[in-house]
């Protein structure tokens, strides 16, 4: 284990280190970051593997997808065998839903908020923005971030990562995710107002 998690932070190191696009990290780098975590991820995680149940979710988030304007990923969803209530997108198009936020979720509309929101911070590039606009998300906090995800010991990864990845957004960059979603839930005529009502949810 702690080869491994050498070996990813010494990678994204790398990474890191070419030609910068937002805050240092190039699209392509954005890609390879993703890439190289759902491979941890798929490792790691219990992943639903019901061709139906993961199509429909696949199905939910290609047809937001379909609405972005210059998607520079091709998005890939996942679902997490865990009953919590989560969601979190890294860098370069890999989204990922538990499978408790799909039995807690009352429809459709409901479920393509959260995707829609998670969507919106990759398609955004809100991870790059943050570090080029503060340095809160440096390069030795996002090798931290990862370190931390990759290490099961300091909490469930599907928990760590969807806390690390939130946390690490300034306010600005969250609501610009609302609205974003919400514009993304319009063009594919899901319900705009199921965002509110999930949020009541997860308050709940």
């Amino acid at each position: 284990m702690p080869t491994r998690r050498v070996s990813l932070l010494a990678a994204v190191a790398v990474l890191l280190a070419s030609a910068p696009a937002y805050g240092g990290i190039s699209f392509q780098q954005e890609r390879e970051i993703g890439r190289r975590f759902d491979m941890m991820v798929r490792r790691k995680l219990p992943l639903v593997d019901d061709p139906e149940f993961v199509a429909y979710v696949e199905g939910i988030g290609q047809k937001i997808v379909s609405q972005l304007d210059g998607f520079a990923y091709d998005y890939k969803f996942s679902v997490v065998r865990d009953h919590s209530i989560n969601a979190f997108a890294v860098p370069g198009g890999y989204v990922y839903v538990n499978l408790g936020l799909l039995e807690n979720a009352a429809n459709d509309d409901e479920i393509a908020a959260v995707l829609g929101h998670e969507i919106a911070h990759v398609h955004a590039h809100h991870m790059a923005r943050q570090q080029e606009k503060s340095q809160i998300v440096s390069y030795a906090s996002l090798l931290a971030m990862l370190a931390a995800i990759a290490q099961p010991a300091l909490a469930p990864l599907a928990q760590a990562a969807g806390q690390a990845m939130h946390l690490s957004y300034q306010r600005e960059f969250e609501q610009e995710a609302d609205y974003l979603g919400v514009r993304y839930l319009r063009k594919t005529r899901y319900d705009p107002r199921a965002m509110l009502d999930f949020f009541k949810t997860l308050e709940e």
